[in-house]
């Protein structure tokens, strides 16, 4: 039923179809017996966001609570859903012409920003983390000043690994996201924002430079 619904032309234009809808998906993912019937919700949430989101900005509220639903989900795969359609999303908005859909993007981004953070820092799996903080990095153009300047005050949190060497692909690989992160931060942040920046997190970039440097050096 929601596939036929969700492929009608302009469907999800009619009032409060599209609230329907997602509270259709938001209940099945999180109620249904099976495992593969969860993860039906990758499809219909493919469907729902493949034409972009910025037909959808009477019906936000909805969206952004199904996807807040999804990225707490106790089951990864609907975790790692939410990040794919997340990231799907925010591509569109990013080739899309100046200013289509944007304040939608900015919404559904400032709403999912701290949940998309903490699956950087704490989910158990890494390969989500990986995607999570990947996200979050291309999230940063669409954040609002606040969240940026919390993510500058605080980044030494998301940042704990920076400036230990680590033998594990995963967690260099991760050091690496967190650096790109913060510079993108610092880019779309004024000189007073980054002041912000803890004391600590300095003294880890100049650590991992001077290591850096001595490795160099050495070989």
């Amino acid at each position: 039923m929601l596939d036929y619904m969700i492929k009608l032309p302009n469907v999800l234009a009619w009032g409060n179809v599209l609230s329907a809808t997602c509270s259709a998906i938001e209940h099945f993912c999180s109620h249904a017996p099976r495992i593969s019937w969860r993860l039906q919700t990758e499809k219909w949430l493919s469907l729902l966001v493949s034409g972009g989101i910025e037909d959808l900005k009477n019906s936000e509220t909805s969206l952004i609570n199904l996807f807040c639903t999804m990225l707490s989900h106790a089951e990864p795969e609907q975790r790692s859903v939410a990040l794919q359609q997340l990231g799907r999303i925010i591509h569109f908005a990013s080739t899309a012409e100046v200013g289509s859909g944007s304040a939608m993007t900015s919404h559904l981004v400032t709403h999912t920003w701290n949940r998309i953070a903490a699956l950087a820092l704490y989910d158990s799996s890494m390969l989500l983390r990986n995607h999570a903080m990947a996200l979050l990095t291309e999230y940063v153009p669409f954040v609002d000043k606040n969240h940026l300047r919390s993510f500058l005050a605080s980044s030494d949190s998301i940042l704990k690994g920076v400036g230990q060497l680590s033998c594990v692909i995963e967690e260099g690989y991760l050091t690496r996201m967190s650096l790109l992160l913060l510079s993108k931060a610092c880019l779309y942040s004024s000189s007073e924002d980054i002041a912000l920046i803890p004391e600590c997190v300095w003294r880890k970039l100049e650590n991992m430079q001077t290591s850096l440097s001595v490795e160099l050096y050495v070989s």
